[in-house]
């Protein structure tokens, strides 16, 4: 169990990781092509595109963690009044949905993405698909981190 544990703290730093890195070079990409665009009178065409695919894999990237951490948006002040008993299979009902999620953007995801790979951006020239293969890799971490919540759920029975 020791080694599971040491391989989701793997994962979940190479997330968090990619995440920063990733805001780190849209940020950069904007500033350059604001100061391109005003002080150099030339905006780059290859900025705008990549940043928004950038953005879909921070966007995609930060859900998955959001599930991880527990951090999305859930009503506690109704669930809350609930007995004990009913909070935790409110609790491990709402685990499972996340993996369905998973697995759905899993293979959605890879299906488009497939379907997309053959099309190329229009700026950059890269597959299209680019833009979405984050959603299987999103998809994978969604299940892994609710598989692990459904878990650590068991253990506290």
């Amino acid at each position: 169990m020791n080694r599971l544990k040491g391989v989701v703290r793997w994962v979940d730093r190479a997330v968090e990781w990619l995440g920063a890195y990733l805001m780190l070079i849209m940020v950069l990409i904007v500033f350059w092509q604001v100061f391109s665009r005003y002080v150099l009178h030339h905006t780059p065409a290859w900025s705008e595109e990549t940043v928004l695919t950038l953005m879909q894999w921070f966007g995609f990237l930060s859900i998955a963690a959001g599930f991880r951490k527990q951090m999305h948006l859930r009503i506690t002040f109704i669930v809350d009044r609930f007995p004990g008993w009913l909070q935790w299979g409110i609790d491990k009902a709402i685990d499972i949905l996340i993996v369905l999620y998973g697995l759905m953007i899993t293979v959605e995801g890879y299906r488009f993405t497939v379907l997309t790979w053959s099309s190329h951006l229009p700026v950059t020239g890269l597959p299209n698909g680019v833009q979405y293969v984050v959603l299987p890799a999103a998809g994978v971490l969604t299940v892994l981190y609710g598989m692990l919540h459904l878990i650590q759920r068991e253990r506290k029975v």
